[in-house]
């Protein structure tokens, strides 16, 4: 949060306040559709939504003129993020 700046950190504050109302448990009820207990799936809806915005910060550490990186859309995500992963 202290890189971002002006109405980006609002977007992305306001992004967290919806995630936490609204997101967290949605994401979570993925998970315990394929058969985990509520405790794993809030857990690993939470470790989701940290490599989500380990994107973000990755994506911000970028200076415009970093030539030759890409920015990032899901490279931190691992298959451990997809609920499908561990369908039984």
């Amino acid at each position: 949060m202290k890189k971002a700046k002006g109405t980006y950190k609002q977007s992305l504050l306001q992004d967290q306040r919806d995630w936490v109302n609204y997101g967290r448990d949605e994401e979570a009820r993925k998970f315990m559709d394929v058969g985990l207990g509520k405790a794993f799936s809030y857990t690993r809806a939470t470790i989701k939504r940290i490599h989500e915005l380990q994107v973000v910060e990755y994506n911000m550490n970028l200076s415009p003129n970093e030539y030759g990186r890409a920015k990032a859309d899901t490279a931190f995500l691992t298959e451990e993020d997809d609920p499908e992963y561990y369908r039984r």
